[in-house]
């Protein structure tokens, strides 16, 4: 609720101030995404607690979109906007061997464990409540620059599906999650012609991710399982400029 709020207070502060006129932009993009390796832990309605070390997730492609808006130009550099921007991508991890820890009461034994493969997809809605462009290149025909490097910045909600293979009893549970978590950005945006841009763009986003899932096994348990999730998304797109 708080983020909504920020981002109608963004909206309104953003239309009270703009000099001249609104500049509505649509944006189309596609490109990779790449999570860091991380720790994984299981932690059991038991008392234990297993933790995986440096995990490793696989790389996936990512899409979305965005809707911006832009103001006229503020001072002689660039314009200040905001931004909605909704993208997915995955953080599939394969069967690996990595350090485990378990804790327990009393006691905490390290070695190694081997994690089954899960796959976690993530729809993330992205509010951009900070964006500034600079006006590079400019002439008669592109007022506002032809080359508008930029960058942005807020929250964002992630809401993940995890899905298990055989690391718990029943197989292939699913579960869903909703995290706030956050997105930077920066990139170049190179206008084709007034109405049409291309750009390029660097993103990290940040997240928790987690789930809680049965386990038969006896003594049967809750087992919950998280993880931080820090993914470098290089994307690039098409951009129409209203």
């Amino acid at each position: 609720m708080m983020v909504v709020r920020l981002l109608v207070l963004v909206v309104s502060l953003t239309f009270l101030a703009q000099p001249v006129s609104a500049e509505f932009v649509g944006e189309l993009y596609g490109g990779g995404a790449f999570t860091n390796n991380a720790s994984v832990t299981d932690t059991s309605s038991l008392g234990a607690t297993a933790t995986f070390q440096g995990v490793k997730f696989d790389a996936s492609g990512t899409v979305g979109g965005r809707i911006g808006y832009w103001l006229d130009e503020v001072g002689s550099l660039g314009a200040f906007g905001v931004g909605l921007d909704i993208f997915t991508f995955r953080t599939n991890l394969d069967q690996q061997t990595v350090l485990r820890t378990i804790t327990a009461p009393g006691a905490q034994i390290t070695g190694t464990g081997i994690i089954q493969p899960i796959n976690i997809s993530t729809v993330g809605i992205g509010f951009d409540l900070l964006r500034f462009r600079l006006h590079l290149d400019k002439s008669d025909e592109f007022q506002n620059g032809r080359v508008q490097p930029y960058f942005s910045v807020g929250p964002a909600l992630f809401m993940t599906n995890i899905s298990d293979t055989t690391n718990y009893r029943p197989v292939n549970q699913s579960k869903n999650n909703t995290a706030l978590g956050v997105k930077v950005g920066a990139g170049l945006n190179v206008y084709v012609t007034k109405a049409l841009s291309l750009f390029g763009e660097y993103r990290f986003t940040h997240f928790n991710a987690e789930g809680t899932f049965q386990s038969t096994t006896l003594p049967a348990s809750q087992e919950t399982l998280k993880t931080d999730l820090n993914t470098h998304h290089l994307v690039g797109g098409i951009a129409f400029h209203f």
